[in-house]
C-alpha cells in the first residue's frame, strides 16, 4: 500500500492573501472603469474556485485522514464492517488520486481549476461522509455487544 500521499493546504498567509485579492478584484469588477473588467472577472472566478476547492479538499482530507487508518489499516474494522470497508477502498483510491494530481501540478490555480474537479468534490461534499443512526459527525460508538458501530455511508464521496 502506498503510504506517501501529499495533503494539500494553503498556508495562513496565502489564505489571507487570497481573501485580500478576492476583495481587490471584487472592487475592480464593480468599478465604473471597464478596461480591465473582463480580465478581472475571469480572475475573480478563478480565485473563488481556488477558495472553494481548498475548503472542500480540507474537509475531505480531514475526514479521510481520520477514516483511512480505520478502514484500510484495521483488520478488526474490515472484519466487522466488510461492506463499508470495501466501499472505502474505492474512495481511498479516488482521494489519493486527486491529492497526488493536485500535488504534481505544483500550481494552485491549475490544480484547483482542473476540469471537473470542483464539481466532482463539491457536489457531494455535503453528503461525503454521511453517518447512520449509530454515528454522529463521523464518531464511532461501541454497540451493546462491544462491536464497533461505524456504518458510515461513504459511497457518495466522489462517486459519479
Amino acid at each position: 500500500m502506498d503510504t506517501t500521499v501529499p495533503l494539500i493546504k494553503l498556508s495562513e498567509d496565502d489564505f489571507e492573501l487570497l481573501e485580500a485579492d478576492q476583495l481587490t478584484l471584487q472592487g475592480m469588477v464593480a468599478s465604473r472603469y471597464t478596461h480591465f473588467k473582463d480580465e478581472s472577472s475571469k480572475w475573480q472566478k478563478w480565485l473563488v474556485t481556488v477558495s472553494e476547492v481548498n475548503q472542500v479538499l480540507s474537509d475531505i482530507q480531514r475526514m479521510w485522514s481520520y477514516l483511512e487508518p480505520l478502514f484500510i489499516g484495521s483488520d478488526e474494522v474490515k472484519k466487522e464492517l466488510k461492506e463499508d470497508a470495501k466501499r472505502f477502498e474505492g474512495i481511498d483510491a479516488q482521494v489519493r488520486q486527486i491529492l497526488k494530481r493536485c500535488f504534481e501540478l505544483k500550481n494552485v490555480k491549475k490544480a484547483c481549476t482542473q476540469s471537473g474537479l470542483l464539481s466532482k468534490v463539491s457536489e457531494r461534499s455535503e453528503r461525503a461522509f454521511e453517518e447512520d443512526e449509530h454515528t454522529r459527525d463521523g464518531s464511532r460508538e461501541m454497540d451493546a455487544d462491544g462491536s464497533l458501530s461505524c456504518r458510515i455511508r461513504l459511497t457518495a464521496v466522489l462517486a459519479k
